[in-house]
């Protein structure tokens, strides 16, 4: 997946709700490229509907979430889909975010990379973003990759209008756990339910919350929600996320011996899901294994696939164990599954290093869009 950006967190915003409701709307004053509809929960259900397959209709309202009399209508031509990432800002601050092709009445003719959803104290936001990396606050950003969403528009409107209804947490430490309140976490796990991507969330640690609570939640909204991890653990396949954005894959989905190992963006390809095995190798779901080329001990040796032998080269462990967190993966000769030069674009040469602090070290497992079966 393309959005999967890192930073280390500024300084943390306080979601209070003893703030006024008019700092929280100019808390994500929209900038340059884009568009923002609030929608207040105590105000007009009725203000977003879908009108269509792949359309959602607003009627705008102001900052006091009263009615403009505007309406607009957003729209992703089928049948792309979009990808949807999970977004902490500020370390504290849960959000989802939509990639793919989003057209308005607003602009005719414009088509926006990104649609940015969250909801602060009775309002929802919804903003269609040209350029991300230009959004404000984009620098804290933290995202998780959740996946492609093919969901119906009606889906997500169910979803936020019956949120629209629920009160803002009071104690957002301690929110309520029988779903009579709404805070950012909970509005962003139901968004990402409605999408069909909630699957893909492995719980993470932030500011506002430990990795406990935001498994509650999870498991609230979806009861049958099961980590990724733990299917990992059960030897089902998933992908494996650099965090420079791409995941590891064999090149041009080959199923050939000595076929090159590189990154690239997701797809639903045998090549890209893979297991560590109690014995220590990384297969992929074609059968083969993770292999250094000649089982080098070199420093930037290259990687392939191979069959099964008992090198080093082919030897993998996490050097811990990354529960919702990145980690890095060292062979039996010591180094490290590296992307060469942190290299962030489809086609990243994958080799061995040494340590080194760098996203091209870091890795994840994501869960795949797959049963998971071992191959035939």
């Amino acid at each position: 997946m393309a959005m999967t950006t890192t930073a280390n967190p500024a300084r943390p915003i306080c979601e209070d709700d003893s703030e006024s409701e008019d700092e929280a709307f100019h808390q994500f004053r929209p900038s340059a490229g884009i568009d923002t509809n609030k929608l207040g929960w105590n105000f007009d259900e009725n203000n977003i509907k879908a009108s269509g397959l792949a359309s959602i209709e607003f009627t705008g309202t102001d900052h006091q979430g009263k009615p403009t009399g505007e309406k607009w209508t957003v729209s992703s031509p089928p049948p792309y889909g979009a990808k949807v990432s999970l977004v902490i800002k500020d370390g504290v601050h849960a959000m989802v975010l939509m990639q793919g092709n989003f057209e308005t009445t607003n602009h005719p003719g414009k088509v926006f990379n990104y649609v940015l959803m969250d909801r602060l104290f009775q309002f929802q936001s919804y903003r269609l973003v040209d350029d991300i990396t230009k959004y404000d606050g984009y620098s804290t950003f933290v995202t998780m990759d959740c996946g492609t969403t093919m969901a119906t528009a009606d889906k997500l409107v169910n979803i936020v209008k019956e949120d629209l209804k629920k009160k803002w947490a009071q104690n957002l430490l301690r929110p309520r756990e029988d779903g009579e309140e709404s805070f950012c976490l909970y509005y962003a796990m139901n968004v990402l339910h409605a999408l069909g991507v909630l699957k893909n969330i492995v719980p993470v640690e932030s500011d506002l919350w430990k990795v406990d609570q935001m498994t509650k939640v999870i498991k609230f909204v979806d009861p049958s929600w099961t980590s990724p991890h733990l299917l990992i653990d059960k030897g089902q396949y998933a992908y494996l996320e650099t965090k420079c954005g791409k995941v590891l894959a064999v090149s041009g989905n080959s199923a050939t011996p000595g076929e090159k190992i590189i990154t690239w963006s997701r797809k639903d390809e045998m090549g890209q899901k893979w297991r560590l095995t109690a014995e220590g190798y990384m297969e992929c779901q074609h059968g083969y294994v993770l292999a250094v080329n000649g089982d080098s001990s070199s420093e930037g040796a290259n990687l392939c696939i191979w069959n099964r032998k008992q090198e080093e080269g082919q030897k993998w462990r996490w050097d811990g164990r990354p529960e919702g967190s990145w980690g890095r993966i060292r062979n039996g000769h010591g180094h490290f599954l590296a992307v060469a030069a942190n290299y962030e674009h489809d086609g990243g040469r994958l080799c061995v290093w040494s340590s080194a602090e760098e996203d091209g070290q870091m890795w994840r497992w994501s869960a795949a869009h797959s049963d998971g079966q071992q191959p035939a």
